[in-house]
Order: structure tokens, then C-alpha cells, then sequence
């Protein structure tokens, strides 16, 4: 289940073969509000699509977001943002 539709801080991808994109959503959401939402496994609407997800998909995932984002030490205590992943299967979604 996810909270509604997008929004500057609310972003849906259907899978992680969108990576790229969710990467520079997450900076630029970053630096424009300092907190967000970023699903994977949901429709452009918000509804589930589910996502098969395995250790090396978590792994890429944080891969990805740790290479190419980083938050100086001034703005972690004001920077959050949550990566959320709706797998096939699975009554609840897993958080990163």
C-alpha cells in the first residue's frame, strides 16, 4: 500500500530498473526539501506493481544512493529520505 500520489517529496518507480532516475530524484529532492519518499514497485499512480528483491537488488540499491549522494556533516542531522520497496510476495513493504 502506498500513501497516495506523487508529489516534490513523493516519488514512484515501477522497478529498480529505473535506478538512474530514482538516484538523481533523491538528490534533487534532498537539496530542494531535505527529507522524502521513493518507492519502488509502484505504478506512476501509486498502485503496487511488486518488485522481486533480493540481497544483490538491496545491495545495488544502496550502492547506487552511497556512490553518487553524499551529505556533508552540516546537513545529516536535517537530511532524510526514505526508500521503500513493494516486493511480490510479501504482505508489507521493507524500508531501506
Amino acid at each position: 500500500m502506498t500513501p497516495g500520489s506523487e508529489s516534490e517529496t513523493l516519488e514512484f518507480k515501477k522497478s529498480t530498473g529505473e535506478l538512474k532516475e530514482a538516484v538523481i530524484y533523491i538528490a534533487s529532492i534532498l537539496n530542494r526539501h531535505g527529507k522524502g519518499e521513493l518507492y519502488f514497485g509502484a505504478r506512476s499512480a501509486g498502485t503496487p506493481a511488486g518488485q522481486i528483491v533480493n540481497e544483490e537488488t538491496l545491495r545495488g540499491i544502496s550502492q547506487a544512493i552511497s556512490n553518487h549522494i553524499s551529505l556533508n556533516h552540516e546537513s545529516l542531522t536535517f537530511a532524510y529520505f526514505t526508500v521503500i520497496l513493494l516486493m511480490t510476495g510479501l504482505p508489507a513493504p521493507l524500508t531501506l
